[in-house]
């Protein structure tokens, strides 16, 4: 593990779901989510785990999700993702810990090309994470990427069980009015005219639901949930 995950001087240590600790600053947490700070006023049980005196928190997260969240909040290279299917989980954690700022810094360097963008087919795969996260902007983007593929079984694959019945109507029909607008825009006129449907005023069907976790498909769990295991945070 990188050196900034086990930093000097740190006041707490998050545990992953794998078992992996990381020593990091409860002020630089609460600089960055305010759900971390609302958390860190509340009393700790008398017998929650100590490390060296510093208090375990459990999280729901694994290793490399919790690498790549804590090297956003230091000064140093990021732990970046190695596919898109995990940047759109790192920015569900970030949405699920209110953590604002880093989710608007992950979705920059994906515009950069920094980070992992959607390729071919996983578009599909990506709207799926993204609709059972909420996450609307990477939800609109495949969204319209999908437009580029046919909606076969053999294109959707093992998607097909990500997505409910529901979701897979929206963005079929979207996909049918999305044709039928350009194949009329193109016969209109042969001007220079935008070929994003979002030009003529349709919308990515946004119709989210809840993941299995439990998380929120708008906003951060309570802090009260800090206690509970079915936030995916508790102490130990």
């Amino acid at each position: 593990m990188p050196k900034l995950l086990d930093v000097p001087d740190a006041s707490i240590i998050f545990r992953s779901s794998d078992h992996v600790n990381f020593r990091i600053h409860k002020s630089v947490l609460a600089m960055a989510s305010p759900f971390f700070r609302d958390v860190f006023s509340l009393p700790q049980p008398p017998d929650s785990e100590s490390i060296d005196g510093l208090h375990v928190v459990q999280l729901g997260d694994d290793a490399e999700l919790l690498n790549s969240l804590i090297s956003m909040l230091y000064p140093v290279h990021p732990a970046i993702p190695q596919s898109y299917e995990k940047v759109l989980y790192l920015l569900a954690a970030c949405q699920k810990y209110d953590m604002v700022e880093v989710q608007s810094s992950i979705r920059a360097e994906v515009n950069r090309g920094s980070f992992p963008a959607p390729v071919g087919t996983e578009v599909f795969r990506a709207y799926a994470i993204a609709s059972v996260n909420g996450l609307i902007p990477e939800m609109e983007n495949a969204g319209r990427l999908t437009l580029d593929y046919p909606m076969t079984f053999e294109t959707l694959g093992e998607v097909l069980q990500f997505l409910d019945g529901q979701v897979l109507h929206d963005l079929a029909r979207f996909g049918s009015v999305a044709g039928t607008i350009l194949s009329h825009a193109s016969s209109r006129s042969s001007k220079s005219t935008p070929q994003d449907p979002q030009a003529f005023g349709l919308v990515v069907p946004i119709r989210c639901t809840i993941s299995p976790s439990g998380a929120s498909t708008r906003r951060a769990p309570s802090p009260a949930g800090y206690m509970k295991s079915s936030h995916g945070i508790s102490t130990t």
